[in-house]
């Protein structure tokens, strides 16, 4: 079918397979050799007029024909944090604050034309973040398709980010038969680290003001080398983690005051650093010596943590979990006349010295209850301070 166009000012118009231009004054210029459109992308036409006076105007028109091209979108992103090539990280498959993290990213193709070579270049303004491979290529990705970036971008979330927190990145796309498109998408910072104090064994005593006699607990006057067990509550797995021990006591002085903790993994992770210290043999029995100390991880983050040991101390048990198994019985998971069971048992230290070969009983006074031999008292070995023991 034709198109009848007219004109008075610049305009940009798409042509079908033919036009038919009209003028609309004394006298209309056009090219000849222009009515099909697959001879042409762009022509420049001129309508000119005279007014009463015989001045002449002119006026411009620029006719684009149809030009067909892909149209590069985002789609999504595959993320990759399991400590294997250029990823460090958790493996849980999210974004948390220290982590280094690969991620893969799909395009899609919403254009007319199949787009070949193409590439796309990842950046960001926010300062969370660090991009250490911003640019990859694609495989050619045809109309109406999806395709992936042929390896992986790679940043550093800096351990400083808070976390439940959302980082922008901008994204720039190119083919060799089209582009630049512009597209972004947001990151979810998910977890963050969170050391604490957990537990304290003491690794090896010896004599200074007074003799030590070594029976794993801080006495007045001995030269004490003590395990400190920090554990990370956070969703983010700690890295290069540095303490430094500081006390304003009379009665100690610290020997050995900084340790090199390493990485604590995410959701529960523990590790351990020693640490020496001089007790006065003036301490008082059952004295609380207060601690300050500093963390630092390998990006300068820090976190000042306190807790206290006590001299002479003594452990304080408390049941941790108690749970019964059916061994003998109907296989109902419901205590009946007859059957036989097993009790499960995990015993906490909650005192302020190692418990040693400690012994736990199990009894009843009820007349139903009876025991096998061998089974009630039952040793549970040595259980440091904070720890538990099953």
């Amino acid at each position: 079918p034709k198109q009848t166009c007219s004109f008075r000012h610049f305009k940009y118009i798409s042509l079908g397979n033919s036009i038919l231009l009209q003028g609309l004054d004394r006298f209309f210029a056009r090219s000849s050799h222009n009515r099909n459109r697959s001879s042409f992308s762009q022509r420049i036409y001129f309508i000119g007029n005279t007014n009463s006076f015989g001045a002449g105007l002119t006026d411009v028109i620029l006719l684009k024909a149809h030009d067909p091209k892909p149209n590069m979108n985002f789609i999504n992103f595959q993320v990759d944090d399991d400590n294997s090539g250029n990823s460090q990280g958790d493996n849980d498959g999210l974004i948390d604050t220290g982590e280094t993290i690969e991620l893969r990213i799909t395009l899609q193709n919403k254009g007319e034309l199949d787009a070949f070579n193409i590439n796309a270049t990842i950046s960001s303004t926010d300062n969370n973040v660090t991009i250490i491979s911003g640019y990859q290529d694609f495989i050619n990705i045809p109309q109406n398709a999806t395709g992936s970036s042929t390896s992986y971008y790679i940043f550093k979330i800096n351990s400083s980010c808070p976390s439940d927190y959302y980082i922008s990145m901008d994204l720039e796309i190119n083919a060799s038969n089209g582009g630049v498109w512009y597209d972004s998408f947001q990151i979810h910072v998910v977890g963050s680290g969170d050391p604490v104090y957990h537990s304290f064994s003491v690794f090896s005593e010896s004599d200074g003001d007074l003799p030590a006699d070594n029976d794993d607990i801080i006495d007045a006057g001995e030269i004490v080398v003590f395990n400190l067990t920090l554990k990370n509550l956070g969703g983010a797995s700690l890295y290069g983690i540095s303490g430094i021990l500081e006390e304003n006591d009379p009665y100690v002085i610290i020997n050995d005051n900084s340790v090199d903790f390493g990485t604590i993994n995410s959701s529960g992770g523990e590790n351990s650093g020693q640490f020496g210290i001089n007790v006065s043999g003036a301490c008082p029995d059952k004295y609380s010596i207060d601690f300050d100390l500093n963390l630092t991880d390998i990006e300068g983050k820090s976190w000042e943590l306190t807790f206290f040991l006590i001299v002479n101390g003594t452990p304080d048990y408390k049941t941790y979990s108690f749970t019964i198994i059916e061994y003998e019985g109907d296989g109902d998971n419901f205590v009946d006349a007859g059957e036989s069971w097993y009790a499960d048992i995990s015993i906490k230290n909650n005192g302020s010295a190692i418990g040693k070969e400690v012994y736990v009983l199990l009894n009843s006074s009820d007349p139903y209850i009876s025991f096998y031999n061998g089974s009630r008292n039952l040793n549970f070995g040595d259980i440091d301070i904070n720890k538990t023991a099953y």
